[in-house]
């Protein structure tokens, strides 16, 4: 399947600093990813009808709408004039590469089994993620002008994920990588190394969804309903402090949280 199914959610009621500006519509079918582009100051969104549509932050219109492929866009990264579009056909996961400033010349990326779920961009690196618990490493190759495949990180190659990896980040200038999986849990890799220095099991109950970094701290977001805020550990081989900061919803004396959590099952891929 294409993630989780469509389960219906209570809506909550919006906080009193936060009003619906305007609602994006065009796609035909339900919007898998989104992604934010401040250099163009566009908003990029992928859907399971296989469209990408590109949408002005400044006037809330649609700038284009392109179709991608016949099947779902599972992510999308944009950076670099490179237009990263994640997908998967026929349990194949693939990558297509828009080069933008060349007027759109493409080139696919193959070599993943199942959705791509998540990609990150450390120039001249590519690294894309997803349901077969790898990640994998591409380098932009300058005369041919396409990435190619450069490593693969996975618990077979070495100390990777066991689980489908649905997050990445590697923060500017940061010496580090960052990825959340399925089952909960955070890696930090060594880019200079090209390995795992340290693991943070069950860091949530359920899938990281999503992770970025914030100055020294780390942000995750996960289906189990909570956002955790991580600080700095203290050495090298505690780039994460293991115990989280804080917590949303925060729990009370009981151990049970608060707020407007709430918790969605597990799936499968």
């Amino acid at each position: 399947g294409r993630g989780p199914a469509p389960q219906q959610r209570r809506r909550d009621t919006l906080p009193e600093d936060v009003a619906l500006v305007t609602e994006l519509k065009g796609h035909e079918k339900q919007v898998t990813c989104l992604y934010y582009d401040p250099g163009t100051q566009q908003l990029y969104s992928g859907g399971s009808d296989g469209v990408i549509c590109a949408w002005s932050c400044s006037t809330g219109q649609l700038v284009s709408s392109d179709t991608v492929a016949p099947f779902g866009v599972d992510s999308i990264r944009v950076e670099g004039g490179f237009m990263f579009v994640g997908m998967s056909r026929a349990e194949e996961g693939i990558i297509k590469v828009y080069n933008l400033n060349a007027g759109g010349a493409s080139h696919q990326l193959t070599g993943h089994k199942g959705q791509v779920y998540a990609m990150a961009v450390a120039a001249p690196a590519l690294f894309t993620a997803g349901q077969d618990c790898s990640i994998r490493v591409w380098n932009f190759n300058e005369q041919a002008g396409i990435f190619m495949s450069a490593a693969i990180l996975s618990a077979t190659t070495g100390d990777g994920h066991r689980a489908a990896v649905h997050s990445l980040v590697v923060p500017p200038a940061s010496q580090y990588m960052f990825s959340g999986d399925r089952s909960g849990v955070i890696k930090v890799w060594d880019l200079a190394q090209g390995s795992c220095t340290q693991t943070v099991v069950r860091a949530h109950d359920s899938a990281i969804t999503s992770i970025l970094r914030w100055e020294s701290y780390l942000l995750t977001a996960s289906l189990d309903g909570t956002i955790k805020i991580w600080s700095p550990g203290s050495s090298a081989a505690e780039v994460v402090n293991p115990q989280p900061e804080f917590r949303w919803p925060e729990e009370d004396a009981a151990g049970s949280s608060g707020g407007r959590g709430y918790r969605q099952a597990e799936y499968s891929g």
